[in-house]
C-alpha cells in the first residue's frame, strides 16, 4: 500500500483522481498537437516543447558509444539498403510486440531491406535475416532517423518528433 502523505497529496478514492492536478502538460509543440478551441486559453495547459534531446541526453546512463558505433557500422555497411528503423520505446504491450512481428515478417521478406530496432525479442527465421537485422535495448534515435527510409513506432513522444524532425515517412503501431 502507497503512504500517499509521504508526497503531500491526497489518497486517491478513484481512477480519475490519480489524474488531478493544477497543470496538464502537452509533450509537444502547438502545431502539432492541437488544443480544442475550447481549451485554447486554458492557462493550465503548457507545452513541454519537442522531445529532440541528443543520443548521449536522450539516453542518459544507457548511453553506449559502443551500440553508437556499432549503429553507424551497420548503417554505413548498409548504406544502398532500404533502412527500417523499428522504435517501440521501453514500455512494449503485447499487441504491439504482435504486430510488430508480422510487420518484421513482411520486411525481411524484402531482400533490400534492413532493420534498427529497440524490440530485442524477435526470432530471425534464418541467418540471412540475423545480418539484417541490428538490435540493442537503447538505440541512438537522432543518428538513425538521420539515415532512416522508414519508422515504425507506437507514437511515443520522441518517436514522433525524431520522426517528424527527421521527415521520415512512418507507419504508427496503435496499441
Amino acid at each position: 500500500t502507497v503512504n500517499f502523505s509521504e508526497f503531500d497529496i491526497d489518497q486517491p478514492k478513484s481512477m480519475s483522481d490519480l489524474f488531478k492536478g493544477s497543470i496538464n502538460i502537452i509533450p509537444s509543440i502547438p502545431s502539432i498537437e492541437k488544443l480544442p478551441e475550447e481549451l485554447k486559453h486554458d492557462k493550465s495547459y503548457v507545452y513541454s516543447g519537442p522531445l529532440l534531446l541528443s543520443d548521449k541526453d536522450m539516453l542518459g546512463p544507457h548511453f553506449s558509444e559502443e551500440v553508437i558505433l556499432s549503429a553507424e557500422a551497420f548503417l554505413e555497411e548498409n548504406r544502398t539498403k532500404q533502412i527500417v528503423y523499428v522504435d517501440l520505446g521501453i514500455w512494449q504491450p503485447d499487441v504491439i510486440v504482435e504486430k510488430i512481428e508480422k510487420c518484421f515478417n513482411v520486411l525481411f521478406d524484402q531482400s533490400n531491406v534492413v532493420v534498427l530496432t529497440n524490440y530485442v525479442g524477435y526470432n530471425c527465421r534464418n541467418k540471412e535475416e540475423e545480418c539484417r537485422l541490428f538490435t540493442s535495448k537503447f538505440l541512438p534515435s537522432n543518428l538513425i532517423c538521420s539515415k532512416a527510409n522508414l519508422m515504425i513506432h507506437k507514437c511515443g513522444s520522441g518517436s514522433y518528433n525524431h520522426q517528424i524532425n527527421n521527415q521520415v515517412p512512418s507507419i504508427i503501431l496503435g496499441s
